[in-house]
C-alpha cells in the first residue's frame, strides 16, 4: 500500500460483532486496492475490539483505534483526524459493500476536481429482500444550478453519511465534523455543511452499498430522542439551510421544500415533549410550547405535506394559532399518547 492511499474507509464500531466480520471482509475484498481501512472501536463491550485487532494483524491496510465510548459522531470525527487518504468514505459496521464499491467512485477512470462531491446509490437489505433505497441516475449538477439539487434530486433524502466520497482536504481546511452532541440528523448536517464548499455534485447510479435493516437492527432514523436533542437538531438545520440559501441564492420554491424539512423536524421536537421516556413535566411543557409557538414555526409546520402527519400536524397548527397553550397541552397529551401506542402496535405487528 502507498504511504498516502487514495481513499480512507472509516468504519465506526460499537457492539456489532454479529455483523462486523462480514463488513470488514467486504471492504478488504475490493477490486480497488489503493485504500486504508480505519476501524474506530468506540468503547465496545462485546468482542468487536478483538475482531478489529485480528484483521489489523492480518492486513497492513487495516488500522485500528480503540477509544472510550462517545457515540458514532465522535468515532467518525476521530477517523477523519487519522485519515491519510485523498478521499474519505464511511461504512457502518453492520452494513456491507460489494467488491466494486470503491472502484465505482471512479467509474470514468478520471480524477475528480477537488470541489466535486460524489453520491452513490444504496440498497436496503431486509431479511429476505434487497431493494433500492432511492432511485438515482448518473448526472452532475454544477454550482450555478444547485437549486436543482433540492427540486429535481430532493437532496434532503440523501442525508446519510455512507455511500459518498468526500475530499479530505476540504474536511480538514474547513474543519467540517459531525456534531457530537447529536444522535439524529447529524449525517444530513454534515453533508449540508460540506456542500457549502463545493462546486459540483456528481450522482452515480451504482448500488453497491448494502444498508442492513433486519428486525433486530433498528435504524437511528426510526428513533426519537429527548427534547433537547431534537430541538438542537432542528436549530442546527435551520442555521445551515439559511446559510445555504444565502450562499447559493436558492429559489423561493427551494425554500418551501426546506420549510417542509424544518416542519418535519419541528414535529419531532413537539412529539419529544410527550413520549413516555422523555416526557416533560406540565410546567416545563407549557414553557417550551410557548417558546415554540412562533410565526416562523407555524410556517414550517404548515409546509408539511407527508400524509402520515397531515392530520396531527393540522391539529397542532390549529391550536398554535389559537395560542391557548394549556388547552393545547391537554390535547397534545392525548393525541401523542395515542400515536405512541399505535407506533408500538405497528412495530409489534411488523415482527410477526
Amino acid at each position: 500500500m502507498e504511504s498516502s492511499p487514495k481513499i480512507s474507509v472509516i468504519i465506526p464500531v460499537y457492539n456489532t460483532e454479529k455483523y462486523l466480520q462480514r463488513c470488514i471482509e467486504s471492504v478488504l475484498k475490493q477490486t480497488f486496492d489503493n485504500f486504508e481501512l480505519l476501524l474506530i472501536n468506540d468503547g465496545s463491550i462485546d468482542n468487536s475490539g478483538l475482531v478489529c485487532n485480528k484483521y489489523a494483524e492480518q492486513d497492513t491496510r487495516v488500522r485500528v483505534f480503540h477509544k472510550e465510548n462517545g457515540g458514532v459522531s465522535t468515532a467518525r470525527n476521530f477517523g477523519i483526524e487519522q485519515a491519510r487518504g485523498k478521499y474519505i468514505t464511511f461504512v457502518d459496521s453492520d452494513d456491507w459493500v460489494e467488491e466494486k464499491f470503491l472502484s465505482s467512485f471512479f467509474i470514468s477512470g478520471n480524477e475528480y476536481l477537488e470541489k466535486t462531491f460524489v453520491i452513490c446509490g444504496i440498497l436496503k437489505d431486509s431479511k429476505h429482500t434487497s431493494n433500492i433505497l432511492h432511485t438515482i441516475e448518473s448526472n452532475s449538477v454544477e454550482k450555478e444550478n444547485f437549486n436543482s439539487l433540492f427540486l429535481d434530486y430532493n437532496l434532503y433524502k440523501y442525508g446519510y453519511a455512507v455511500a459518498k466520497l468526500y475530499n479530505n482536504r476540504i474536511l480538514q481546511n474547513y474543519n467540517i465534523r459531525f456534531n457530537k452532541k447529536l444522535s439524529n440528523t447529524e449525517d444530513l448536517l454534515f453533508m449540508l455543511e460540506y456542500i457549502q464548499y463545493i462546486d459540483k455534485v456528481q450522482f452515480l447510479s451504482s448500488f453497491l452499498y448494502h444498508y442492513v435493516d433486519y428486525d433486530d437492527h433498528l435504524s437511528l432514523s426510526k428513533k426519537y430522542y429527548s427534547y433537547d436533542a431534537e430541538y438542537e437538531a432542528f436549530n442546527e438545520l435551520k442555521t445551515i439551510t439559511t446559510r445555504l440559501s444565502e450562499n447559493f441564492n436558492l429559489s423561493t420554491i427551494v425554500q418551501q421544500k426546506t420549510n417542509e424539512e424544518l416542519g418535519q423536524k419541528l414535529f419531532r421536537v413537539i412529539y419529544s415533549l410527550y413520549r413516555p421516556r422523555s416526557k416533560k413535566e406540565f410546567a416545563t411543557r407549557i414553557e417550551l410550547l410557548t417558546k415554540l409557538c412562533t410565526n416562523d414555526n407555524k410556517i414550517y409546520l404548515k409546509s408539511i405535506k407527508s400524509k402520515d402527519r397531515m392530520i396531527m400536524n393540522n391539529i397542532i397548527l390549529h391550536f398554535f394559532r389559537k395560542r391557548h397553550i394549556k388547552f393545547t397541552d391537554t390535547v397534545f397529551s392525548i393525541l401523542f399518547m395515542l400515536r405512541f401506542y399505535l407506533e408500538n402496535i405497528i412495530k409489534k405487528l411488523n415482527t410477526f
